[in-house]
């Protein structure tokens, strides 16, 4: 309906806007690290503070979201972050690097509740047959956020300096909070507001059958899953800009562009894996067998891209620039997989499972982006530190979600009862 058209609009500028800050941060890095001297090593404690704070926040944003409706938590996300990100550049001036890292932990808190709060909002809001184009609209958000940060960063890098990557998105942060105010929420469908127990009351964490998702063999397929997908999507965002600019000999606005471009890509691929996906559903397939394919595309053709990249000549360079690009944009098929099987297993606690399977998504942002740099510093070789590691782990991930995955409604709260 028109309501859930509204928010869905809104929410994925707010989406954009996060992960704006996120990936410009790919960008300041270089100027930063070329001003102050950083090493790869402190480049990837900057980076990786963001994702520590990601991983702090997973598991309590499920419950908030549940307790106090995804909406108003996601107004407060973007917010949160668009400050804490905002604060970066006087913190670092007046305090220096620890005070630097603890506003990227800050905004990563904050940026950490954003996913729970989406899964939460269109788990009461989008029902089956529309749940793959919500989900897939909200996370093409993230996507153009991307596209706009990497775009405009080195622009404002050049005219405003390095500060001003900081200060613009704190600006648009208070903006889209006052607008997001404004947009009404869409009716709770019944398989959310139906529900017994905490879903029904507004219940607390408390009343989250923890121990039964713990034992349920697809939500670790989720969790290996989710944290594929992370490891290459966040490892290889923050890295690959340094890729080109240092081992290429790209200029700053090059490589951007270059980058770029895996996100355009990848833009256009969320919005075909999600239609297809929600078209191959209303016409009978079953809805496991669909989230498997694109999963498995989604983590099976960035390391065939990352393998073929890796493996040609230094003379083919265009070539292997173009396959990396393309890897990460085809990892946006797990649009379509990923960010809707907790939902599909379970709208009452769809952002309690993603919190779960994403705390292992942000420990994987966290190990990729610091291993890259401690790897890289220690041996030289980009093969190595970054595309050698993201290719096994999205073979792992591939494995587990293929053989352990079961997007069937389950019943979380009986299995509980039986334990």
């Amino acid at each position: 309906g028109e309501g859930l058209r509204g928010m869905v609009g809104v929410a994925a500028l707010g989406a954009a806007l996060s992960d704006l800050m996120k990936v410009s941060m790919s960008m300041v890095c270089i100027s930063m690290a070329q001003e102050l001297g950083w090493n790869p090593a402190l480049v990837g404690m900057v980076s990786s503070s963001l994702f520590c704070g990601f991983v702090v926040s997973q598991l309590p944003g499920g419950g908030l979201s549940r307790r106090f409706h995804g909406a108003n938590v996601f107004g407060v996300a973007v917010l949160g972050a668009s400050l804490a990100h905002a604060a970066g550049p006087p913190a670092a001036g007046l305090l220096g690097l620890g005070a630097l890292c603890a506003t990227r932990f800050l905004a990563g808190l904050f940026m950490g509740l954003a996913p729970t709060s989406i899964s939460d909002m269109l788990a009461r809001a989008a029902a089956p047959a529309v749940r793959g184009r919500s989900t897939g609209a909200i996370f093409t958000g993230f996507t153009l956020g991307n596209i706009v940060g990497l775009l405009a960063a080195p622009a404002v890098i050049a005219t405003l300096g390095w500060p001003g990557v900081f200060y613009i998105p704190g600006v648009l942060g208070a903006v889209w909070f006052l607008c997001w105010q404004r947009v009404p929420q869409p009716p709770e469908l019944e398989a959310y507001s139906g529900g017994s127990g905490a879903a029904a009351s507004g219940g607390g964490d408390a009343s989250i059958p923890w121990s039964a998702f713990l034992r349920d063999r697809s939500v670790w397929a989720a969790v290996w899953g989710h944290f594929a997908d992370n490891y290459g999507k966040f490892t290889l965002l923050s890295w690959l800009p340094t890729f080109f600019h240092r081992q290429l000999g790209f200029s700053l606005e090059a490589a951007a562009l270059t980058t770029m471009v895996s996100q355009v890509v990848g833009l256009a691929v969320a919005t075909v894996a999600s239609t297809c996906t929600d078209d191959l559903i209303r016409q009978g397939w079953d809805v496991t067998l669909v989230r498997k394919i694109m999963m498995g595309v989604a983590l099976l053709a960035p390391a065939v891209c990352l393998g073929a990249g890796l493996a040609l000549p230094a003379a083919a360079a265009a070539c292997s620039i173009a396959f990396y690009t393309a890897s990460l944009g085809l990892a946006r098929f797990s649009v379509a997989s990923l960010y809707c099987i907790h939902q599909d297993m379970s709208p009452k606690y769809a952002s309690a499972l993603l919190g779960i399977t994403n705390t292992a998504g942000a420990l994987a942002g966290v190990l990729g982006v610091a291993l890259t740099g401690t790897v890289l510093e220690a041996t030289g070789s980009w093969g190595l530190s970054l595309f050698l590691p993201c290719i096994a782990v999205y073979l792992v991930g591939a494995l587990a979600w293929t053989c352990w995955v079961d997007a069937s409604p389950k019943d979380f709260d009986l299995q509980l009862l039986l334990l």
